[in-house]
């Protein structure tokens, strides 16, 4: 009975997680950006949500299905995994994403 259990909830953990992993659209894209550029304009926070913010993005641009954003995003996990960062460098990082999304971080 115990091992059914386990067996369904990774199984439904997986489905959702497979639901997530799909190619990603502008739109998603785009939020995701934004949702950076506004942790940015507001500050590190608690438990270090900009570098949460840039590793997601970062993951949004690998499922990105119109365009190669694999610098972006590679750039974006290198960011994530360091000890800091600062505008122009999340800048920089971002700049073929600012191009689809059709306006540079933190200004969407």
């Amino acid at each position: 009975m115990k091992y059914t259990r386990i067996l369904t909830v990774g199984a439904l953990m997986a489905s959702l997680a497979a639901c997530s992993a799909g190619p990603a659209g502008k739109a998603e894209l785009c939020e995701s950006f934004d949702q950076l550029g506004t942790q940015l304009l507001s500050g590190n926070g608690i438990g270090n949500p900009l570098f949460r913010a840039a590793d997601s993005l970062g993951d949004v641009a690998e499922r990105y299905s119109a365009q190669n954003l694999g610098s972006d995003a590679k750039s974006l996990h290198a960011i994530a995994d360091s000890d800091g960062t600062d505008s122009n460098e999340l800048r920089n990082a971002t700049m073929n994403i600012a191009k689809i999304c059709g306006h540079p971080l933190g200004l969407g």
